[in-house]
């Protein structure tokens, strides 16, 4: 028992030399990186004393910045600033009244109203609904030209089965937002899906 300790301290000797020996040769190879680093450090001040135009301009070319701490802004408004917030529509479409019956939290039931708060909320109904429409086109026989005529339908362009607005988001989608047909052709199976 008392052998194995020995050859266990021993191990750990030869350990703790091969550590040593690794400690000084990083050591060593610290020292002389940081002694280059001055070497280099000095050259470049006797050489930026030398030629201080030209290492303007190598700064300016590099685009190297010269050394200096900026002190960091606070982040927010400053103190004492006119606060600024979305003014609220003159114009209301609906008002709705929320009115708890009961204590959303532990569900007891409430009595009278103590105050009322207003919340503005602005939003925009992105399905409309498909509408079809049905055209009778009265055509007439018109003495003078020797034709049938009828009337110009202007929702639509000739021969097209889609109105003008369909068109326009179609082509909407694909030039201003450069989308694949695929896409649009997804986006238009949902509008109909959902009439």
């Amino acid at each position: 028992m008392i052998s194995s300790d020995k050859e266990k301290i021993k191990e750990l000797e030869d350990e703790l030399l091969e550590y040593k020996k690794k400690y000084d040769k990083l050591k060593k190879e610290f020292e002389d990186t940081k002694k280059e680093f001055e070497d280099t450090k000095k050259e470049f001040e006797e050489f930026k004393s030398k030629h201080a135009l030209a290492v303007s301009n190598l700064r300016k070319a590099l685009k190297i910045k010269v050394n200096s701490k900026k002190i960091a802004k606070p982040i927010g408004a400053p103190k004492g600033h006119k606060g600024y917030a979305r003014r609220i529509p003159e114009r209301i479409d609906k008002i709705r009244e929320l009115s708890p019956k009961r204590c959303p939290r532990c569900n007891t039931k409430l009595g009278e109203t103590q105050e009322i708060r207003s919340r503005h909320i602005i939003d925009i109904k992105l399905t409309s609904k498909v509408k079809t429409t049905r055209f009778d086109i009265h055509r007439k026989y018109c003495p003078t030209c020797d034709k049938i005529v009828e009337p110009e339908v202007k929702e639509a362009l000739p021969h097209a089965r889609f109105g003008l607005n369909l068109m326009l988001l179609v082509m909407y989608l694909r030039l201003g937002l450069r989308l694949p047909a695929i896409r649009y052709v997804n986006i238009l199976c949902i509008c109909l899906a959902l009439k």
